[in-house]
């Protein structure tokens, strides 16, 4: 949805209208680690709550892409220090 750039729940729900008006089934929507995380520790789910609910409002399937820790199986850009 959206290039990997909706964050935004209206633009989230815009992407989700347009599947089901183009007949899909399912979206692939990315989640970021900084939404789940904003502040070391304190963790937000909020985002992944909205986006599920939005599937279940338009009954569709959602795959959620996970970017955190690792990219393309390696680690490097995740080094501290």
């Amino acid at each position: 949805m959206g290039g990997y750039v909706a964050r935004d729940e209206a633009e989230i729900e815009t992407y989700m209208k347009a599947s089901t008006e183009c007949h899909g089934n399912t979206v692939s929507h990315a989640i970021f680690w900084d939404e789940i995380e904003p502040v070391e520790g304190k963790f937000d789910f909020s985002c992944v709550d909205t986006s599920i609910a939005l599937a279940r409002k338009y009954n569709l399937k959602i795959i959620f892409l996970w970017f955190a820790v690792w990219k393309n199986a390696v680690m490097d850009y995740a080094r501290s220090g």
